[in-house]
């Protein structure tokens, strides 16, 4: 017993120190995480490309191919306000209404490898709008969730007087979410 409680000791200990020597690495780490995702999904894009299932002139190539290296360029590190422009300059590119028509009829014409790429790389915008602010993943949530929903509308009014920043990156991410979600259901 008394082995038992020492081994759990040191484990506890080695746990503890692990996660403290590890702990300034956690924003270089995500940072990275980050970068790596939007370069798989440009090279799965290239690789449908090649493969001959998307060409490279299309609306959907061209837009996807734009909104993924705006996201390399400025993945990672960034804080929230530079976040919301990277996220607004990509959905620039293809929100105005005909841009955005074309594009979308564009990836719908396509096989269900080019919908879902589209679809994860709305996702992927979702991920990096969500996953560097603990009160935006957090809003983000209750936005979604169902049972909260009528609530949250109210408390959204509330949090745009005062974190007006983190509210826009909450409607951002649900803009890509939702559109990510059309995306895959085709």
């Amino acid at each position: 017993m008394a082995m038992t409680i020492f081994a759990l000791s040191i484990l506890a200990a080695g746990f503890t120190l692990m996660s403290l020597t590890l702990q300034h690495r956690v924003p270089m780490l995500r940072a990275k995480e980050q970068a790596f995702r939007f370069h798989a999904l440009r090279d799965q894009l290239q690789l449908l490309a090649v493969e001959g299932r998307i060409s490279t002139t299309s609306v959907g190539y061209k837009g996807l191919l734009r909104m993924l290296n705006i996201a390399i360029r400025n993945a990672g590190l960034m804080k929230l306000g530079e976040m919301l422009r990277t996220a607004e300059s990509a959905k620039d590119t293809i929100d105005n209404k005909p841009t955005f028509e074309k594009f979308e009829e564009d990836i719908q014409r396509h096989d269900a490898a080019i919908q879902q790429l589209a679809s994860d790389c709305f996702s992927a915008y979702v991920y990096m709008l969500i996953s560097n602010d603990s009160l935006v993943r957090v809003a983000f949530m209750l936005a979604n969730w169902t049972v909260v929903k009528p609530v949250f509308r109210h408390l959204r009014r509330l949090l745009t007087q005062l974190v007006p920043t983190h509210t826009e990156a909450v409607d951002l991410a649900r803009w890509y979410s939702s559109i990510g979600g059309r995306f895959a259901a085709t």
